[in-house]
């Protein structure tokens, strides 16, 4: 404990150094305050899906389809819903059948587009749960898998749609637009939100 009490006085102060003195035990905080956090453990996070990219598009290393890290991974729950096994998002395994614009989808009133309020997700009782929402750009970036096509999709997603659905995310640059994934091929753009597209539900998470 000297040696490390000798270093940390140098590069930081005393009062880390008298902590050192305290015992092995105080190693935890001591990084802790040094990285400018908690000694606590972290909040387990999800993790992240592969791509599902299969194909090599250069001869270069490096391509999603060289790695396997996190492969695509869902639980059907004979329920009507899909568990993600990476991310612990649970998700509609149809989706909504009808288009809707991305108020009505989000739940924001618009005395245009929505002038009665309407939720589709908060209306869904998909699996018997009544908490669902519209996913973030990001979660339904996840389910993309980009090594199929036409819908670019696992098929236990049963009556997916190759087309364009709706995300809660807004544009930043343009708040009269948000974000949609198009599951043929699985690009992403904003879109007016007046636009009628479709949606799947999601719920956990955030």
């Amino acid at each position: 404990m000297k040696k490390i009490c000798f270093a940390f006085a140098m590069l930081f102060s005393v009062t880390v150094c008298g902590m050192a003195n305290a015992g092995k035990d105080s190693l935890p905080a001591i990084l802790a305050l040094l990285l400018g956090g908690s000694s606590h453990p972290p909040v387990a996070a999800s993790t992240l899906p592969d791509t599902g990219q299969t194909g090599d598009y250069t001869a270069t290393f490096g391509e999603d389809s060289d790695y396997t890290i996190n492969p695509p991974s869902y639980t059907d729950n004979q329920n009507g819903t899909v568990s993600d096994n990476n991310t612990g998002l649970m998700w509609q395994q149809a989706g909504v059948v009808q288009k809707y614009n991305w108020y009505q989808a989000a739940g924001i009133y618009d005395a245009t587009f929505n002038p009665t309020t309407q939720n589709v997700c908060e209306a869904q009782t998909t699996g018997g749960y009544s908490d669902w929402r519209l996913p973030t750009k990001k979660e339904l970036m996840g389910i993309v898998d980009y090594g199929r096509d036409s819908p670019s999709i696992d098929p236990i997603f049963t009556g997916s749609q190759a087309s364009w659905y709706w995300s809660s995310t807004t544009d930043a640059g343009n708040v009269g637009n948000a974000w949609q994934v198009n599951f043929n091929p699985g690009s992403v753009f904003n879109y007016n939100k007046s636009y009628n597209d479709y949606v799947r539900c999601v719920r956990g998470g955030q």
